[in-house]
């Protein structure tokens, strides 16, 4: 097995890899050779030999090599002969890729025997007097996993598991499929360390983030039944929205591009605490108050509040409470019967593995006091989530179409795609990433002491997912999973060339000096530090974390640790900008700053009290110990350090960037999920 110390996910980094371009739509000339191939695998499938007549052409021909080597051709009439009228068969297809140019096309299909093999299907395709059939086909074929197997491949696996696998540590569970089958699906530690309950694959965890996917079914079902458009405004199903300067759609909230600041860090800029309650109708009263914080469809915020949206409207349409309508029309129908909505804080969700977060003494419980849902709050299981996953390869609810636009990349009025922080963000609220020259699609998710993930690899047909109730992180769990089965496909990625080149030559120390400084980055207001200790450059984070920059060539070096995570330094006017480069992702520009160093009388221009009226809050800043300070009772102290002048950056990540205005009669707070939240100065 590959080491996977150097494959880091990207929740965990500052920027992520590249995602990459889905189609915006399907043309109808797909549409027709798709249909095309669904009367092949249909007609097979349910015992329909006219449907097979009608998708392939009088001369079609069967093509593969059979085991003793041999080619082995079969007519198209013999080949439908076999198929009963009416006899349904004990197979699963499924459309991988179609590619046309003219009047000719290739496609490729997969058809799935349980018990006994799996069939990759290769289509040459003709337009042939206004219809588009099938004029050849070639296959291969492997053996599906039998339950020996099956048996074999899970202890091999289990040791990835072996610290996690013990009755004094919370419960972690564990999915892979590959190539539509289910691989490996095992439950380990405990669900109630007290009592020493063991967890099994039906064990429920709070899915966090991974919550939001199903959220976006929900509005694509709704869209493809005609029930509602995502260019409708939002202002048609809430009506009691505040009226905006430009009209946000369902697809900006779809494509988190309205606006609109996430409540969440707000929701702890007033004060919130772990054992707080946090109800829908508490954060809507937030929602209600925000104004977009630029032109919807402009930029994104990858925030909470867009959900929040969505759930209100799904309830708004379908006249059910949102956690009924996941019920009635997603979770029943695929029976995924330990999947359900929290929509209300308190009520009891049953076989839920309780929520523990790691200390000193070992763990300790940490309540989720949430009835927030949209984002967050939908609790599922393993073996639930293979039976979506499954849907989404081989659709029971949806369609083939919505599943296409699940995974379709979000784009801004410009038509560019989404490129955020995280990657390339999809209407399936997922990221695409590119990372070790392979496609990933990924999410991650954390709440109190729960940590779920999926990482998906579409071109090697591979899905993990894990699910923890006391980790802060479990996702590098899931890419050990991922390393098995699928990490002799990994390669260094794009910058494999000049990563070969590392360590031939070395830069000076004094070169190295010329790179040193503070760099500030303007859109999230927060600032990072280069420095040169052991003749190595080193990128500092807050809170002390650092990182080597190993030189690859000229001003460009990677961070140590990525394959692909890249830094350039460009110098103009004698100074220079940071660049960060993942893969082909947009770069990310910190530039250098001189930091200002206010003295503590300089300081005391800045001292009073703050209001916000929308969330009726008052913050006090001082100094202390000869550093601002921003205090309220329900938060504590934050530090306010000075970055530029009238700029400063907190020790609290909801505080974010605080830019206080020319005159000094207030500041506005901008995170990466809060834009221009207004503080006025009320008294000195």
């Amino acid at each position: 097995m590959k080491s996977i110390k150097n494959i880091l996910m990207p929740a965990i980094l500052l920027v992520s890899s590249l995602g990459y371009a889905q189609k915006t739509g399907v043309s109808s000339e797909e549409a027709a050779i798709r249909a095309t191939i669904m009367d092949y695998i249909e007609g097979t499938g349910n015992g329909e030999p006219d449907k097979l007549r009608r998708a392939f052409h009088p001369d079609f021909n069967l093509y593969t090599v059979n085991d003793q080597d041999d080619l082995w051709i079969r007519s198209g009439e013999k080949y439908i002969s076999n198929v009963a009228p009416g006899k349904k068969a004990n197979r699963v297809g499924r459309i991988i890729s179609i590619d046309y140019e003219g009047n000719t096309a290739t496609a490729k299909a997969e058809i799935v025997v349980p018990g006994w093999r799996v069939f990759t299907d290769y289509f040459l395709l003709l337009k042939y007097q206004g219809s588009w059939k099938i004029v050849q086909k070639s296959y291969s074929s492997r053996q599906y996993l039998n339950e020996d197997k099956i048996a074999t491949l899970n202890s091999e696996l289990d040791t990835i598991f072996s610290e996690v696998n013990r009755s004094d540590h919370p419960a972690v569970t564990a999915l892979a499929i590959y190539k539509g089958e289910i691989v490996y699906k095992k439950a380990f530690g405990s669900i109630d360390l007290d009592h020493k309950i063991p967890a099994t694959v039906n064990t429920k965890f709070q899915l966090a983030a991974l919550s939001r996917q199903f959220t976006a079914y929900a509005i694509l079902l709704l869209e493809e039944k005609n029930k509602l458009s995502l260019q409708d405004d939002i202002r048609k199903y809430l009506p009691n929205l505040p009226k905006y300067e430009a009209e946000i759609t369902i697809d900006h909230l779809l494509s988190m591009t309205s606006g609109l600041s996430d409540f969440w860090p707000m929701s702890d800029l007033i004060g919130l605490h772990e054992e707080d309650v946090l109800t829908q109708n508490q954060v809507l009263n937030t929602v209600y108050k925000i104004q977009p914080a630029f032109k919807p469809g402009d930029d994104y915020i990858y925030g909470h509040t867009d959900q929040v949206l969505l759930a209100e409207i799904i309830a708004k349409v379908s006249g059910k409470s949102f956690a009924s309508f996941m019920k009635d029309e997603l979770f029943e129908p695929l029976e995924m019967n330990d999947t359900e909505v929290k929509d209300v804080h308190n009520t009891l969700v049953n076989n839920v593995a309780e929520s523990y977060i790691s200390n000193e003494e070992g763990f300790r419980s940490s309540r989720i006091n949430f009835g927030v849902h949209g984002p967050i709050n939908i609790y599922s299981s393993v073996d639930d989530l293979a039976k979506w996953e499954l849907n989404l390869l081989n659709p029971r609810v949806g369609t083939t179409a919505l599943i296409e636009k699940f995974f379709t990349s979000a784009r801004l009025n410009n038509n560019e795609t989404l490129d955020s922080w995280y990657g390339q963000f999809t209407y399936g609220q997922q990221f695409y990433h590119w990372g070790h020259g392979v496609k990933e699609i990924y999410q991650t998710g954390i709440l109190g002491g729960h940590a779920s993930a999926i990482f998906k690899f579409p071109d090697q047909e591979f899905t993990v997912v894990i699910l923890s109730s006391g980790m802060a992180y479990s996702g590098y769990l899931g890419m050990e999973l991922v390393e098995h089965f699928i990490g002799d496909t990994f390669s260094d990625g794009v910058g494999s060339s000049d990563i070969n080149r590392l360590g031939k030559k070395t830069p000076s120390k004094k070169k190295l000096q010329r790179f040193t400084g503070t760099y500030w980055n303007k859109r999230s207001g927060f600032s990072r530090k280069l420095e040169v200790q052991d003749d190595t450059l080193r990128y500092v984070r807050s809170g002390g974390r650092i990182s080597a920059l190993l030189p690859v060539s000229g001003n460009k070096f990677l961070m140590e640790g990525q394959s692909d995570v890249f830094i350039t330094f460009k110098e103009k006017d004698e100074d220079f900008t940071l660049e960060f480069e993942s893969a082909t992702l947009p770069v990310d520009l910190f530039k250098r700053i001189e930091k200002v160093d206010y003295t503590t009388q300089e300081l005391q221009s800045f001292v009073g009290s703050y209001y916000c009226e929308m969330h009726n809050i008052v913050y006090n800043l001082s100094i202390k110990n000869d550093q601002l300070i921003a205090f309220h009772p329900r938060v504590g102290e934050v530090i306010l350090t000075p970055v530029v002048k009238n700029r400063f950056e907190s020790t609290s990540w909801f505080f974010g960037g605080i830019h206080f205005n020319d005159d000094l009669s207030g500041f506005s707070i901008n995170t990466g999920e809060i834009r221009r939240l207004e503080f006025k100065r009320i008294s000195s």
